[in-house]
């Protein structure tokens, strides 16, 4: 028997939809303003630093909302991002791990052009080097002092949002210092539109901190067995009482 089709939502319900279960919403008027008129474009990027784990199914389950709100959404393999971030993805890698993750996302690359090259050294011209590296800081772990790719990080997730020409742009709170560059620098210096901004709380690690792909002992793994899941539940951190940022609960 076919399954009666899905209501159509009005625009205050896709909003709700599109906003539920956020952590936090910025420039949520541009939101508004677009579902009057048409759906909502929004892009979601991760980095290829290492195998994807079990938080992923926190944006997962928000993209699905997305699409059933109407949205078009695009999902980026950034695995030049992840070169950049402190060699997490080492270039003999790049390849293998991009397919990698297009298979488990379901996701296509993109490739970067003439244009976007372009744009970026343009973009270099009017970030300085301080709110650069200061929007990396959550999202890059640095060895040492910060290096150029460090800087040039949020440039290109800036720029990734003018070239997937998206409306709106999903990932973790960590990301906020990027996305408030964003909406500080990508009018002003380079001409293009102000995107909204949409973030969804970080899954805790196991070991402290965020559920990191580049940290094996934070994270639960979708490809873990159930002993090694035990194992690592076994050995993680999980402080008394305390339920803010404890992975195990």
């Amino acid at each position: 028997m076919a399954s009666a089709p899905a209501p159509i939502l009005t625009v205050d319900e896709k909003f709700d939809l599109i906003t539920s279960n956020t952590q936090e919403v910025m420039r949520p008027d541009i939101i508004r303003e677009i579902l009057a008129v048409r759906p909502l474009e929004i892009f979601w990027g991760t980095a290829t630093t290492g195998r994807p784990h079990a938080a992923y199914f926190v944006p997962a389950i928000k993209i699905a909302q997305f699409l059933r709100a109407g949205c078009m959404v695009k999902v980026l393999l950034a695995d030049l991002h992840g070169f950049l971030d402190a060699d997490k993805a080492p270039e003999a890698t790049l390849e293998n791990r991009a397919k990698y993750y297009e298979r488990t996302i379901g996701a296509l690359l993109r490739a970067l052009t003439l244009a976007f090259s372009r744009d970026l050294l343009r973009l270099s011209k009017r970030v300085s080097v301080r709110d650069a590296v200061k929007a990396s800081s959550e999202i890059v772990k640095s060895t040492g002092d910060p290096v150029m790719a460090d800087g040039l990080y949020p440039m290109m997730q800036l720029l990734d949002e003018e070239y997937l020409g998206v409306d709106a742009e999903f990932g973790g709170v960590d990301q906020r210092k990027t996305f408030a560059l964003a909406n500080d620098t990508i009018t002003k210096a380079m001409g293009f539109k102000t995107r909204a901004h949409l973030m969804n709380p970080m899954v805790p690690g196991l070991s402290g901190g965020k559920m990191s792909s580049s940290d094996p002992k934070s994270k639960v793994d979708l490809l873990d067995d159930p002993t090694t899941i035990q194992k690592k539940i076994s050995k993680a951190f999980c402080a008394p009482s305390k339920m803010e940022g404890n992975g195990i609960f």
